[in-house]
């Protein structure tokens, strides 16, 4: 069974836990939306090493956030009160992250949704939002991180959410399907190609990596 971690996102406890681990956020690193492996893993596998030798626990929440993702989180509760209107009879359980049964992968979904479902919140520029609601359908760029969710969590679909107030929220419910699959063999390899990384780089290493 996958395990689910608790603790706020973003918290000092968040990140040590999360640290090391290829995450569904960064999926599009290893595999890219149009379904072709991404050429920069290599890069990816070497900031994961650099994650889970790192000496210094602050390191990991001092990175730095655009105004776009500051506003972004600013507004998620909204977006949360708006999805749970949208969906008056689902139990909604914010968590921390979830990692996979083979506890290979990590991913930090904005919630999991009664038994089988998982939720995605976005709330982007209303550009942006403009944009989403033209296209209809799951915005390539999160096609990695939503289907990553699938992977990590093993559930049955995710509900992609964008919210900007000015205008009609969006909603789109995700299942598995060829890219998933494709998905998971891209992470089997990347996997690999970590671990094998991390035993050349060993040997230099002030303190093991686990």
């Amino acid at each position: 069974m996958p395990h689910i971690h608790l603790m706020p996102q973003y918290s000092p406890e968040w990140w040590t836990a999360r640290r090391g681990f290829p995450s569904a956020s960064a999926f599009d690193r290893i595999l890219t939306p149009t379904g072709k492996l991404s050429a920069s893993a290599s890069g990816y596998i070497q900031e994961l090493i650099a994650d889970r030798c790192s000496l210094s626990p602050n390191f990991f929440t001092e990175r730095p956030m655009s105004r776009d993702m500051a506003n972004g989180l600013n507004m998620e509760p909204e977006a949360r009160r708006w999805y749970a209107m949208e969906r008056p009879e689902a139990r909604i359980q914010e968590v921390g992250g979830v990692v996979s049964d083979c506890g290979r992968f990590w991913c930090s979904p904005d919630a999991l949704v009664d038994e089988d479902g998982v939720l995605e919140l976005k709330c982007p520029k209303l550009s942006t939002q403009v944009g989403y609601l033209m296209e209809g359908t799951l915005p390539a760029e999160y096609r990695p991180q939503v289907h990553g969710h699938l992977v990590v969590t093993g559930r049955k679909w995710c509900e992609f959410c964008s919210y900007a107030p000015g205008l009609a929220g969006f909603l789109v419910r995700v299942e598995p399907d060829d890219y998933t699959a494709k998905l998971r063999i891209a992470l089997d390899d990347f996997y690999t190609a970590y671990h094998a990384a991390i035993r050349r780089v060993a040997p230099h290493l002030l303190e093991q990596p686990t």
